[in-house]
């Protein structure tokens, strides 16, 4: 009998790029901690793990995993992306949707785009336990969860010699207006702050700067909007008080959202206000909350949280390193690899 080939996982992702240090750079979390870290992970275990790009698989791919799609950079991809995982699958490919956001809750050309996609998946991956739960009325096959990672490396907290309290805000675009909505109907601090925002999407757009300009309670605000970057990120948490992070409780599309930001905030070594997501729960007595009562005490004194941070440190966040959620991925990808030659 002639000897099957072994399992090949390509991803088919909404960059052009098949390298992997240029993946391993990108502004897209999705592509950054998912992708490009099982292409990492998996390598280094002896496994072909890749990229197709943003083109067709090869007829060599034996899993086609499908990362996040992006239909606005083209309009085109979602049609070009359901050709390939049909062809895919007609050529006895298995078809893998990883899946980071609810967009099946909403409607629109993703939640389009994502009806077709896991009615052609043999298996699906998310990034949280409640997207997990959630699928599961669309998709009655093989469901596991990877969580994010975090990425940056762990820094004991420590008190700033800041004259006005710094808050550290960061993540994707699409979390923006999560923000911006805090700042317009929820925040009541009284006294000065300063806002470190970072984001894929700078400088901030002339209406958010002018919505904000017009509100009478952020007044006392000193907003810096910087560009997103690892290296950008970790010194400006060098320089924050704390982390702040609204996160979309009341959106179905991101109330599945992993506990990445979160995570990561903790240790960068910030005492961190944030919203309480699914994801977030396991670690609400690292934190403090968006609802608390007390929470112009936090404000004012972030510090007193440091030993939330710590305990966050010490018991939690070593099984959230790219080390760790690599070997999640080695033994998702070796498992697949089994029931391929068996």
């Amino acid at each position: 009998m002639p000897q099957e080939e072994p399992a090949r996982f390509d991803w088919l992702l909404p960059l052009a790029s098949e390298s992997i240090d240029v993946l391993s750079q990108s502004n897209l979390a999705s592509v950054r901690l998912r992708a490009a870290l099982s292409m990492l992970a998996g390598r280094r275990a002896g496994l072909n793990v890749g990229a197709c790009g943003d083109g067709p698989p090869s007829k060599t791919t034996t899993h086609l995993l499908v990362g996040k799609i992006d239909s606005q950079s083209d309009p085109t991809r979602a049609r070009r992306w359901l050709s390939y995982l049909s062809a895919s699958k007609n050529q006895g490919c298995k078809v893998v949707i990883d899946y980071t956001d609810h967009h099946l809750a909403t409607q629109g050309d993703r939640a389009d785009f994502y009806t077709q996609a896991i009615s052609l998946a043999d298996d699906v991956i998310t990034s949280s336990s409640l997207l997990a739960r959630s699928l599961a009325s669309w998709h009655s096959g093989e469901i596991t969860v990877i969580e994010d990672p975090i990425e940056v490396d762990i820094v004991a907290p420590r008190i700033k010699s800041n004259g006005r309290k710094t808050g550290l805000w960061f993540g994707h675009a699409s979390n923006l207006p999560y923000l911006l909505d805090f700042l317009l109907n929820r925040y009541t601090f009284r006294g000065p702050l300063r806002l470190i925002v970072m984001s894929n999407l700078y400088p901030l757009p002339a209406d958010i700067i002018e919505v904000l300009e017009k509100t009478p309670q952020v007044a006392d605000i000193e907003i810096n909007a910087i560009p997103w970057s690892l290296d950008s990120m970790q010194a400006a948490a060098d320089l924050a008080d704390f982390c702040l992070l609204p996160a979309g409780v009341n959106d179905l599309k991101k109330q599945g959202a992993s506990a990445n930001r979160l995570l990561s905030a903790l240790a960068l070594g910030l005492p961190t206000a944030a919203d309480g997501l699914d994801s977030y729960m396991p670690f609400q007595a690292y934190f403090t909350s968006l609802s608390s009562p007390d929470l112009q005490g936090f404000f004012e004194a972030p510090e007193r949280d440091m030993d939330k941070v710590r305990n966050a440190q010490c018991s939690v966040i070593k099984d959230y390193t790219l080390a760790a959620i690599g070997e999640d991925w080695v033994r998702w990808l070796k498992g697949k690899s089994r029931q391929s030659t068996a």
